[in-house]
């Protein structure tokens, strides 16, 4: 069974009944983890949480996570719960959770400091620290891909600094416009890096665009 080529209530089905099928959560993880930053972020700004940039460094990443937890707490029930309609229902679900966290949040923390989130999830911490699916950042849609590879180019400009940031913005180039992986990258001589360190010099990239896009406003659904 390829994974990739599931359903998405297939997916879904499969994920909620095998909490440790890594590759199932995988899959899960690059079709449906923009959405959860997106909705997370949307209804965060809509509630007045954050404001600016600092504050969404530092709340929504945990709201994501919870999310996260959400979705597979009690033997991932939310998943066995979902009962789609169509294809694009569990899009809608996993929305209405983000929104619940976020309004959540907002009632928990009152007029008392933002709580620390202290849940965690191993298997999902996994996947959201070392995979991060080709497709990740990849959001260009039909008439805006233009507009959307200048915009991306005046934040590489502005973030990367050093001696290295040329490298660093060809490097990242190579993989997000050409498909090169971390490891097709390592074997051009001129860069004289492990591809381990290639592909984390792409996630810090791409950690600060998804921060830089969202701040914009950029559309991703």
């Amino acid at each position: 069974m390829n994974i990739k080529d599931l359903a998405n209530n297939e997916l879904v089905k499969l994920c909620a009944q095998h909490l440790n099928n890594r590759s199932a959560w995988m899959e899960f993880y690059a079709r449906f983890d923009e959405r959860i930053w997106l909705v997370t972020y949307r209804e965060c700004k809509q509630k007045r949480i954050i404001e600016h940039s600092v504050q969404f460094r530092q709340i929504v990443p945990d709201l994501v996570q919870d999310v996260y937890v959400r979705l597979v707490e009690n033997n991932c029930k939310a998943l066995r719960d979902f009962i789609g309609a169509s294809e694009n229902s569990i899009y809608t679900y996993i929305g209405i959770i983000a929104k619940n966290v976020v309004r959540n949040y907002l009632i928990k923390m009152g007029a008392q400091k933002r709580p620390a989130i202290d849940k965690s999830i191993d298997d999902i911490q996994s996947i959201s620290k070392n995979w991060i699916s080709k497709d990740k950042l990849n959001i260009v849609l039909n008439d805006r891909e233009e507009d959307l590879k200048e915009q991306i180019e005046v934040i590489l400009d502005r973030q990367l600094k050093g001696r290295d940031k040329e490298r660093n913005k060809l490097i990242f180039k190579l993989y997000m416009y050409e498909g090169f992986s971390p490891e097709e990258i390592a074997l051009q001589k001129k860069f004289s890096l492990s591809a381990k360190r290639i592909g984390n010099i792409i996630s810090e990239i791409k950690k600060e665009l998804r921060y830089q896009l969202l701040e914009q406003k950029m559309e991703v659904y």
